[in-house]
């Protein structure tokens, strides 16, 4: 998929490199017959000679340097566009090779796109996993445009009959002002389209696919405040290539977000874990401050899932996993262990700041559902408890533990508590 965006670019190089030669050949010829001392001269006398005026003989000068100026602008115009697919290629070109996150490269994507392809507005509204509704992931919009409200919202596909067309077809859609005119006041469509434009005079619909699988939409839109400008065939051709290219990268994140996120709670998973844990005791190390792993295990969910079913466990679940998250900071990070245990990693913290986002977690899953849980928690610090993912992970097992027999539910590290085999048989029999 990265061999078509490294294609284009090439193209691109290629292109810019023949426009170089012509304009090299032109500017030959300018020196030529305007530059040179007596290139004036020589057209009127050869106006003379062959029945021209000298009026006639300074049109045909004017005339030449007229055409020269115009295709030197063409080729500005057209290397400032060229630099920009260029950024815009090459940047997607990244994203498809890194392990960036969405959320990471989208906005700033969705604002080059705005600005290669003249427009005021973009947004990228990306199809969900059941393909029934589609996401606003990211939105741009200019200094003379609303400022985008709605990022993260969703629209029912079957109530966005403009969009559905886009996608059912593969095919690009243009509405003109007539058109955005003649959409349902307050429906879906319309509230989409316009992308915060109050004066709208042109909109693009543009479906992101890559391997015949839709993805998604781009959707342009421009202003008539100052000179209103329709989509012509080169710009809807210029926007079907980077919504392409954008699929690839989107297409590239995706898979790469499914290898390390659990899908039903959509935390990340527990192969995840070893390297990001890695970083982070990397980074504890380089700015000597410490590390917590909370070992968190709900408590009756086992009942939940006998009485209520799997299916309403998974929801429970879920609900928990989203408050959790809800309840750390943007540092943090939280991973499905398994079954019903999730950990979480915090960074920058210290004992105190451990037992303040394990009081945290315990108010968030109280709140998640309506059935009755809760949730023990085993804290390891590093590098207190431990210099490795090994070391941190049976400390806040043991802790946990601990945690769950005695009653306590937080518990940091396993001092000062003695385990008999009698605990143990009380604990887990």
């Amino acid at each position: 998929m990265k061999d078509a965006i490294q294609r284009d670019l090439t193209k691109i190089e290629r292109r810019e490199s023949h426009l170089w030669f012509i304009v090299l050949g032109l500017l030959v010829l300018f020196g030529a017959v305007i530059a040179v001392p007596y290139s004036f001269n020589l057209l009127r006398q050869a106006g003379s000679d062959s029945g021209l005026s000298d009026a006639s003989a300074s049109r045909m000068a004017a005339g030449l340097f007229f055409l020269v100026t115009l295709f030197c602008l063409y080729t500005l115009h057209t290397l400032l566009l060229n630099a920009r697919m260029k950024g815009l290629l090459a940047e997607m070109n990244r994203a498809a090779a890194s392990s960036m996150e969405l959320d990471d490269f989208l906005p700033s994507i969705a604002r080059k796109i705005a600005t290669a392809s003249s427009v005021n507005t973009c947004r990228i509204a990306l199809l969900e996993f059941s393909r029934t509704t589609l996401r606003v992931a990211s939105a741009f919009a200019d200094a003379g445009a609303n400022p985008p409200s709605d990022t993260e919202s969703t629209y029912p596909l079957d109530q966005l009959f403009v969009c559905r067309r886009a996608t059912a077809t593969l095919q690009p859609v243009v509405l003109h002002r007539r058109d955005v005119a003649h959409l349902p006041v307050g429906g879906k469509d319309r509230d989409l389209l316009l992308g915060g434009l109050d004066n709208i005079h042109a909109v693009l619909i543009v479906p992101m696919v890559t391997q015949d699988r839709v993805l998604g939409l781009v959707i342009l839109g421009r202003s008539a405040r100052v000179m209103p400008r329709r989509f012509n065939a080169a710009t809807i051709a210029l926007a079907q290539a980077l919504a392409r290219h954008a699929a690839t990268a989107i297409d590239q994140a995706q898979l790469k977000r499914e290898a390390i996120h659990d899908p039903l709670t959509n935390l990340y998973n527990r192969r995840h874990f070893s390297e990001r844990l890695r970083e982070e005791i990397y980074r504890a190390d380089r700015h000597s401050h410490a590390t917590a792993v909370l070992l968190c295990d709900l408590d009756r969910f086992k009942a939940v899932n006998d009485t209520l079913g799997h299916q309403v466990g998974d929801q429970v679940l879920r609900e928990v996993a989203t408050h959790i998250q809800a309840s750390t900071r943007k540092t943090d990070l939280v991973f499905r262990w398994g079954g019903d245990e999730i950990v979480v990693i915090l960074s920058e913290t210290s004992r105190q700041g451990a037992l303040l986002a394990a009081d945290r977690i315990r108010s968030a899953v109280r709140k998640a559902a309506e059935v009755d849980i809760d949730v023990s928690i085993g804290v390891a610090l590093y590098p207190e408890h431990g210099r490795n993912e090994d070391e941190l992970i049976r400390t806040a097992d043991r802790a946990l533990y601990i945690a769950k027999k005695s009653g306590e539910k937080v518990r940091i590290g396993e001092e000062d508590y003695q385990l008999d085999r009698r605990a143990i048989t009380v604990v887990w029999t």
